[in-house]
């Protein structure tokens, strides 16, 4: 990619955040996520996401993720490209959607994952210690994938999963089939159920079990329909 495609690039990817910061700050209740809380009357909830992610987004504006990513670049050199068959797994679930280019994974990360026992990503980094199964990085994928979507609020917005209960459990077919029929619950889910959403889509693609509930290969299809939701 030359000089000019670079600033084309970056152009878009700014003119994206300046309209994604407007339409926050004048639109709210046109986001799905927001405006499903307001329905339902969680009114406090709204108006914290609301007043917390202008920042974020913001900062998004002013480049801080490319200078964060620049820093993570220096700090974390050992950190690799996606492997072959993640990638091959992770476009066949995505549907050659996502630019996973830029995602790097440090396996060796020892802040925040706990002596290896959690993973988590910044931005374009997935961090980790060792070897994390495929459901797994699909799992981590899905935040990257937010992060790209919806800026950096997305870290707010997982934050705000892990508050909560049930932080993971989406609700197994049962849930699957409710959103497939009701598009709308699709917004009930927060951001790390619909990251275990993925994972356990990946499990049936694999002839696993699924973490959450009793589905099987041929339910995968419904856990498809809910995917192609969360990637419009």
């Amino acid at each position: 990619m030359n000089v000019i495609q670079l600033v084309k690039k970056w152009s878009l990817e700014e003119m994206r955040r300046v309209l994604r910061l407007l339409n926050h700050c004048f639109f709210p209740w046109r986001d799905p996520y927001l405006s499903y809380k307001l329905k339902n009357g969680n009114y406090f909830l709204f108006l914290f996401h609301f007043l917390v992610e202008i920042p974020l987004l913001l900062f998004d504006c002013l480049g801080m993720p490319e200078w964060f990513a620049i820093m993570q670049s220096i700090l974390k050199k050992n950190a690799r490209d996606l492997h072959d068959h993640e990638l091959k797994l992770a476009n066949e679930i995505f549907q050659y959607g996502i630019d996973f280019s830029s995602v790097k994974i440090d396996e060796s990360s020892r802040v925040g994952t706990h002596g290896g026992k959690y993973a988590f990503v910044t931005f374009n980094y997935i961090n980790c210690i060792g070897h994390m199964t495929l459901p797994v990085v699909i799992h981590e994928l899905v935040h990257v994938v937010q992060f790209q979507q919806d800026g950096s609020r997305y870290a707010i917005r997982n934050l705000i999963a892990h508050l909560t209960t049930p932080t993971y459990d989406y609700g197994g077919l049962e849930k699957i089939i409710e959103i497939v029929n009701i598009p709308e619950r699709l917004h009930a889910l927060n951001y790390e159920q619909r990251a275990d959403v993925f994972s356990d889509y990946c499990r049936l693609l694999l002839g696993q079990r699924p973490e959450w509930g009793n589905a099987c290969l041929s339910d995968a299809i419904l856990y498809y329909k809910v995917i192609k939701m969360m990637l419009i």
